[in-house]
């Protein structure tokens, strides 16, 4: 007897409904804010190349990849969930535990996130 797991998210109730509507506005959040992280950051990099390349600058060039990556995977968890895809699903539930250690704007996305996907029905289907 194997299990097999339903990749599609599509048989909800009511309050499973609000609870993705509500885990998408999360994200959306998150997807804003990674936004402005992005052009703000990319805004002190042209700066401090413009002006001295200095050690520093590389620093800040690393840290400035970090923001568009970080916005690429909650637009794919986005894309995901609005198929109603289960990786979706897993990928919203491991960025909300990644949101965790972003004190303090990130813990209650985090939280706000992981509780609202927790309101999901998943099932295994025999």
């Amino acid at each position: 007897m194997s299990k097999q797991i339903n990749t599609s998210l599509t048989d909800h109730t009511d309050t499973e409904q609000d609870a993705f509507s509500n885990a998408l506005s999360a994200h959306y959040i998150v997807l804003a804010l990674y936004a402005i992280g992005t052009i703000g950051g990319s805004i002190l990099v042209l700066i401090s190349l413009l002006s001295n390349v200095t050690n520093d600058s590389i620093l800040k060039l690393s840290l400035f990849g970090i923001p568009p990556l970080l916005f690429t995977l909650h637009f794919l968890a986005v894309t995901g969930l609005k198929k109603r895809k289960l990786w979706g699903y897993k990928l919203s539930i491991a960025l909300g535990y990644f949101l965790l250690i972003l004190f303090p704007f990130g813990t209650v996305l985090g939280v706000l996130l992981l509780q609202q996907l927790s309101r999901f029905g998943i099932t295994l289907k025999q």
